[in-house]
């Protein structure tokens, strides 16, 4: 059933997922093996850095009666470094969580600057 068109005032978010790099799994494992037997320091954190995942995401926030943006936004976030953690071995885990961020951030913009009629 399609829903009825949102009255003004209102918001529209336009969201666009602008990186997305999955995290390299064996890129992980490698690190972790080469952190238990390198006698170089900090050669395993160099490699979980580039191994790691990230994701970035743009958009705007713009009022619904007359197109004025009222807040822009861009985002990017890495995959923590952890080495320890089963969602550092998993090729989107850390995408999933930093949208699930972004997106309960994104939701209380609107509340910081409502519109108003």
């Amino acid at each position: 059933m399609p829903s009825a068109r949102p009255r003004t005032p209102g918001v529209k978010i336009s969201l666009a997922i602008v990186h997305l790099k999955p995290t390299d799994v064996g890129g992980k494992v490698a690190a972790l093996g080469v952190g238990i037997v390198s006698p170089i320091p900090g050669i395993s954190f160099i490699i979980n850095h580039l191994a790691s995942g990230a994701v970035g995401v743009e958009g705007n926030i713009a009022a619904l009666d007359n197109g004025t943006a009222l807040k822009e936004f861009y985002g990017r976030n890495r995959n923590p470094i952890n080495i320890f953690s089963c969602n550092s071995f998993e090729e989107f885990a850390c995408d999933k969580y930093n949208l699930d961020r972004f997106a309960a951030q994104i939701a209380e913009m609107p509340a910081e600057n409502p519109v108003k009629p």
